[in-house]
């Protein structure tokens, strides 16, 4: 990464308008961002919908626990085109076989659960350290940023279970009431409505496409704005301008 490439206005600032430039980011961009992305996902979940036809009900629980893969795909999108790069989609593609190689095992395992995930992430698939340098590096970034990442961790997971369950509230509000349908019955994996189980999982999905790029964006941003702070990236930007 140069700092001299940055497409943004490189200043310290609060962990909120960290978080809100992430947002920000992903409006200016979701047009070269939205075809690989909606490329990785509809693959992911077509894959599962064959391979788990007769468990549809695990769908959804696999498709969230590769998350942090997929969050892989958006990190090198917004990193390339922070620093003045847009890839196009062959090259967002083409790169996943390099994303997936470092770290990405422990982020299934051990730390699928760490709710510092996206502030996390650049750190293992940018900046490459191993062992104990990326454990010193971690406790370095994680002083003083407290307990904000945690925070977006927290409102992401309830923005895309909103996303997933308003949907379905809906459409049950919306059944005439001459037509017996209960809502157990419409969530009941078990139950003979295959078709209702592809729509639910289709609905997780889409939530997830929706949410995702945010949560990545929003942790960079904050990954950015903390190095920003500790190696005074906005005084050497001045010095090299």
């Amino acid at each position: 990464m140069r700092i001299e490439d940055v497409t943004v206005a490189i200043h310290p600032r609060n962990a909120w308008e960290a978080i809100d430039l992430g947002l920000l980011l992903v409006r200016n961009w979701w047009r070269s961002l939205l075809p690989p992305w909606l490329i990785a996902i509809t693959t992911l979940f077509l894959v599962l919908s064959v391979l788990l036809s007769n468990h549809f009900w695990l769908v959804p629980l696999i498709f969230w626990w590769l998350k942090p893969a997929l969050d892989r795909i958006l990190l090198y999108h917004f990193s390339e085109q922070l620093f003045g790069h847009t890839p196009t989609t062959a090259e967002t593609l083409s790169a996943i076989p390099n994303l997936i190689k470092t770290g990405l095992i422990i982020n299934l395992t051990l730390l699928r659960f760490n709710l510092s995930r996206s502030f996390h992430l650049p750190i293992w698939q940018l900046e490459g350290l191993r062992g104990s340098a990326r454990r010193q590096r971690i406790q370095v970034l994680n002083d003083h940023i407290r307990s904000y990442p945690s925070l977006l961790t927290i409102a992401c997971m309830h923005l895309e279970a909103g996303l997933y369950i308003g949907p379905l509230l809906l459409m049950y509000l919306l059944v005439p009431s001459s037509i017996d349908l209960d809502l157990l019955d419409m969530i009941n994996y078990e139950s003979s409505h295959q078709w209702l189980e592809i729509f639910t999982n289709l609905l997780y999905v889409l939530a997830v496409a929706v949410i995702e790029p945010i949560y990545v964006a929003a942790g960079f941003l904050l990954y950015i704005n903390r190095r920003t702070e500790l190696e005074a990236w906005d005084i050497a930007l001045s010095f090299r301008q």
